[in-house]
C-alpha cells in the first residue's frame, strides 16, 4: 500500500519534468494531468474532515464563536495538505515568496485585529492563500468569497465548514458586472466585522471584488472601498498580499490548471496603525475608505509590478513567448 501511494504521487511528477525537457506543449498538458491528480489527492483528506465536522455539528452543535475544534480541525488540514501539494509541484510550478515568514510571525501580534487583502487572479488564489498562514493562526482566518464557489465539488464542501462569509452576485454570468444583493451583502458585512472586532479573529478579502478578467492580469483592478469601512472606524494592522503569474497558471477561463510556472508571492504590512494613515486623509469615513482603497491598490499593484520585473510573470524561462496566455484546457 505504502508503495502504490508513493508511485501515485511520483509518477505525474517524473512525467510532468520530463515532459518539460522534451516539448513546451507536452509540459503544459502532463503539468496539467499531474497538478489535477495532486489536488485531487491532497484535497480528499480536509473533504472527509469538513464532511465530518458539518455532520457533527449538526448532532452537536456549538455556538457560532472564534473558538471551534471542527474550525480548527479543517483549517489545519487544509494547510498542510495544500503546504504538500505546491511541494509535489515544485519541479515545475517554481514559487519565489518574499515576506512569508515576517507574515507567519507577525500577522496579529501587535493584539490590534488585523486583516490581509490581495489581488485575485486565479482559483488557485486560496489554495496558496491559506499555506501561506501560519498552522497555528490559520483558523482564525476568515474570507468573504463569491457565493458561487459554494457550487464547486469539495471545495464548496470544505469553504463552508470554514465558516467563509458568501457574497452573492446578482449576475454571475457576467465577468463585468459587480453588483451584489444590497440586503445580503449588509448581513455578510455584519458578521465579518463581527468576527474581525468581536471575536478576535482575522479577515481576508479580495477588494477587486471578482477574479481578474483580463486580458491584462498583471494590472491590478479597482479595489472597492466598501470593505475597508472598518479599517476607518476601528484600530488595526493591515498587511497586503501581491500575487503574479497565478492567471497563466490558473486563470478563470481554466477548467483545471497546472500548466509549468515561475509564479511570484509578496506579503508586507501597509500599516501598524489604520487610524494613523486615514488621518492623512482627512474629511469623513466615505473619504477614508476611498484613500484607503486607493493607497492598498497601488501598493499592491507595485509588489506585483516588482515581480513581474524579476521574471515571476508566469511563463518559466524557457516557455516560448508565441501563445504563452492561451488557455489549456476551455471551461
Amino acid at each position: 500500500m505504502p508503495t502504490t501511494l508513493l508511485l501515485v504521487f511520483l509518477v505525474p511528477i517524473v512525467a510532468a519534468v520530463v515532459a518539460s525537457k522534451v516539448s513546451a506543449k507536452a509540459a503544459d498538458k502532463c503539468g496539467t494531468i499531474a497538478f489535477a491528480l495532486l489536488l485531487v489527492l491532497c484535497t480528499v483528506p480536509p473533504f472527509l474532515i469538513s464532511v465530518f465536522c458539518q455532520a457533527s455539528q449538526k448532532l452537536k452543535p456549538i455556538p457560532d464563536g472564534i473558538k471551534s475544534w471542527r474550525r480548527w480541525a479543517v483549517y489545519t488540514s487544509s494547510c498542510l495538505c495544500w503546504r504538500l501539494l505546491w511541494t509535489l509541484c515544485s519541479p515545475w510550478v517554481r514559487i519565489h515568496r518574499e515576506g512569508l515568514e515576517d507574515f507567519r510571525s507577525n500577522f496579529g501580534a501587535s493584539g490590534k485585529p488585523a486583516v490581509l487583502i490581495g489581488n485575485h487572479m486565479s482559483f488557485a488564489d486560496t489554495l496558496l492563500g491559506v499555506p501561506s498562514f501560519s498552522v497555528r493562526h490559520a483558523w482564525r482566518a476568515r474570507m468573504m468569497v463569491s457565493h458561487h464557489l459554494l457550487k464547486i465539488p469539495a471545495l464548496g464542501k470544505i469553504i463552508e465548514a470554514m465558516d467563509h462569509y458568501p457574497v452573492k452576485f446578482t449576475k454571475s454570468d457576467d465577468v463585468n458586472s459587480m453588483e451584489v444583493d444590497k440586503v445580503a451583502m449588509a448581513e455578510t458585512q455584519r458578521g465579518f466585522e463581527a468576527h474581525v472586532l468581536q471575536k478576535g479573529g482575522f479577515g481576508v478579502w479580495y477588494p477587486e471584488g471578482r477574479m481578474n478578467p483580463g486580458p491584462d492580469y498583471e494590472k491590478v483592478c479597482m479595489f472597492r472601498a466598501g470593505g475597508f469601512g472598518m479599517c476607518c472606524r476601528e484600530d488595526m494592522e493591515i498587511w497586503c498580499l501581491a500575487q503574479s503569474g497565478m492567471a497563466y497558471f490558473w486563470s478563470r477561463y481554466h477548467t483545471v490548471g497546472g500548466r509549468p510556472s515561475d509564479l511570484g508571492v509578496k506579503i508586507f504590512k501597509l500599516c501598524d496603525s489604520s487610524k494613523a494613515l486615514v488621518a492623512q486623509a482627512g474629511g469623513d469615513e466615505k473619504a477614508q475608505t476611498i484613500f484607503l482603497a486607493n493607497l492598498a491598490q497601488q501598493k499592491i499593484q507595485a509588489g506585483v509590478d516588482e515581480l513581474v520585473a524579476a521574471g515571476h510573470a508566469g511563463p518559466p524561462a524557457w516557455a516560448p513567448k508565441e501563445g504563452a496566455s492561451r488557455p489549456l484546457l476551455q471551461a
